[in-house]
């Protein structure tokens, strides 16, 4: 089974304003002075001695507000813990619709808290790089590393059996 990284979510993911209206979430005005939040968890776990709650994510550039996932060892993204003050945790901020004032450009986004993966499971990239869940040992749709050479050989003769098979449909 192949799916989203969205089955992963802890939280409620609000594209817009307007939808977090819409679901009844409090909507504060945006902060161009804070990360995109899209998600809130409005009972965050004590915090730690320092004062800071912390969330499973998939690991990305700029701590958590990236949009490129980071890969491990083995090639794949991973998911690790990110901090943040309960009340961020508590607290969405998303932009309004249209251009950001003064063409000022958010600091990131924070990706949404994951639950941990299961023991069949794991993290892969796929179609376009973005991280999907895969069953282990299932055949991987997991998009090639940059400059990785793929053999499309056996999809070649595939198409072209399909086409075959397409063409006396086709025809009659």
């Amino acid at each position: 089974m192949i799916s989203s990284i969205s089955q992963l979510f802890l939280f409620g993911y609000y594209q817009t304003q307007e939808k977090a209206k819409a679901a009844g979430v409090p909507v504060p005005e945006y902060s161009l002075d804070r990360p995109v939040k899209s998600w809130i968890d409005p009972n965050p776990p004590a915090p730690d001695e320092d004062g800071l709650v912390s969330y499973l994510m998939v690991a990305t550039t700029r701590m958590g507000c990236g949009d490129t996932a980071l890969t491990g060892a083995d090639g794949k993204p991973y998911l690790r813990r990110y901090k943040m003050t309960p009340e961020e945790a508590r607290t969405l901020n998303i932009p309004p619709k249209g251009d950001f004032p003064d063409k000022a450009q958010p600091k990131g986004e924070w990706n949404v808290p994951c639950r941990p993966i299961y023991t069949e499971e794991e993290l892969v990239f796929g179609f376009g790089g973005a991280p999907i869940v895969q069953k282990k040992g299932q055949a991987s749709v997991a998009a090639p590393a940059a400059g990785q050479s793929v053999d499309l050989s056996g999809l070649k003769v595939a198409l072209e059996e399909i086409s075959a098979k397409l063409d006396i449909l086709l025809r009659k």
